[in-house]
């Protein structure tokens, strides 16, 4: 197996542990607080490697906080398996289609908050972005 390989697979194995310890989510706690309502979208993580390097784990999870658009939360009134319906079915309708896309916006508007990455603008790298989100998530 090629290094870049071994490594991502240690990677991860290691990233449950590690999203629970640096994401917010706590060792033996949900993601979930209540029903099917989740305490975040996303999750990041630091990965040390044995050599002193270190790696982001960026963990994006199609979920429900409860602070998305009233389109959103009557769609998952009406569909209680949303957003975590099968694919089996590849023919989406066009509210069913709707309703994922505005999730994805919603859940990247949230990954681009001020708090979190600061006055950030389309021309500053992607490393930065995840530095400042780091810096914002991550114990020191």
């Amino acid at each position: 197996m090629p290094e870049w390989m071994q490594r991502a697979t240690h990677a991860g194995t290691e990233a449950e542990a590690a999203m629970k310890k640096r994401s917010g989510v706590r060792k033996g706690e949900s993601w979930v607080d209540r029903g099917d309502i989740g305490r975040a979208h996303f999750g990041l993580s630091r990965i040390d490697y044995p050599d002193d390097n270190h790696g982001l784990l960026l963990y994006i999870k199609s979920s429900l906080t409860g602070n998305e658009s009233e389109f959103l939360k009557k769609y998952h009134a009406d569909h209680p398996d949303f957003p975590n319906q099968s694919t089996a079915e590849q023919l989406y309708s066009e509210t069913q289609f709707e309703a994922y896309r505005a999730l994805g916006e919603h859940i990247a508007r949230d990954l681009f908050r001020e708090d979190l990455v600061g006055n950030w603008r389309n021309t500053t790298p992607v490393r930065e972005w995840f530095c400042r989100l780091a810096s914002r998530l991550l114990d020191a």
